[in-house]
């Protein structure tokens, strides 16, 4: 973050673009592994605070498959208990929800109760979509209030279709004709690829 609180300025598309080179390039066993790269990098390319990714399950209720660090964590999981949130909004719409203080508003309440002790207060949530369908979410954050600039929205949208790509690709390298099933495994188990590939 810059001075007084602003974030920093987005990553343009040549960082996201070797954000996805290096982590296609990677070989990573499982696909929270692959989400924890992408979020390491999401931190420093978006200028925030901290970066969390929901997924839908095979029952299409959200699961957190990996947070940047425990504010966000909490966030995540207050939206999931509570059913409140910009990235509850952006699962039920598809649409972009930028946030610029949870504490300002009236339907998040409960969601602001629960998340008080970690400060997070700025979100932007932009959905990921694999083969055209959300699948997910992707949540930027920040501790102070922020008005989230366009350039910052696109920027998330962004760093969301990487996520997707990434998705896509994990799909992709899971054999067989029960490909959804597979990924939706790995988000309830969090199992390596080749053992589940191994199942048939």
């Amino acid at each position: 973050m810059t001075e007084g609180g602003a974030a920093a300025r987005p990553g343009d598309e040549e960082q996201l673009t070797d954000v996805l080179v290096r982590v296609q390039a990677s070989v990573v066993p499982t696909l929270t592994q692959r989400v924890d790269e992408l979020l390491t990098a999401a931190v420093t390319v978006l200028g925030v605070d901290s970066v969390g990714v929901m997924l839908l399950d095979s029952t299409d209720r959200p699961r957190l498959i990996s947070g940047s660090d425990e504010p966000v964590t909490a966030l995540e999981n207050a939206q999931i208990a509570t059913g409140q949130g910009p990235g509850m909004d952006t699962l039920r719409t598809g649409a972009t929800v930028a946030v610029d203080d949870i504490a300002d508003r009236p339907e998040y309440a409960r969601l602001w109760q629960q998340i008080v002790p970690e400060g997070l207060r700025a979100v932007v949530s932009s959905s990921i979509t694999v083969g055209g369908d959300i699948v997910g979410n992707l949540n930027a954050a920040l501790s102070d209030a922020h008005a989230w600039t366009q350039a910052q929205i696109r920027a998330n949208d962004a760093y969301a279709g990487v996520v997707g790509v990434v998705l896509g690709a994990t799909v992709r390298a899971l054999e067989g004709s029960r490909r959804i099933d597979r990924l939706h495994a790995e988000i309830a188990l969090s199992g390596p690829l080749e053992e589940l590939d191994e199942d048939g």
